[in-house]
């Protein structure tokens, strides 16, 4: 799974996944958004990242559910996750 991240302004952003399932409303320990485990990116260029420019990584193995967290800024971050399969 390929990702890239790009931004415009000053910001600051976090890509992080899990592998719970936050729409699993049959099982208990999941059905409160809050209760899933979210993972930081194992790749530090990826965590904690200022760049707006454009940032490429990937995933050995894809987790069930991905996403980009603004963790302070002015501007905005965009992220695209493609699976090998989808191109």
């Amino acid at each position: 799974t390929a990702i890239q991240v790009q931004g415009s302004g000053t910001v600051n952003w976090t890509v992080r996944q899990t592998l719970n399932d936050p729409n699993a409303f049959g099982d208990p320990a999941f059905q409160d958004p809050d209760a899933v485990v979210w993972v930081d990116h194992p790749d530090s260029a990826l965590v904690a990242s200022a760049v707006s420019t454009g940032v490429q990584g990937n995933y050995a193995y894809p987790p069930s559910f991905a996403k980009v967290v603004m963790n302070s800024g002015t501007g905005t971050v965009y992220a695209t996750f493609i699976q090998q399969y989808q191109d």
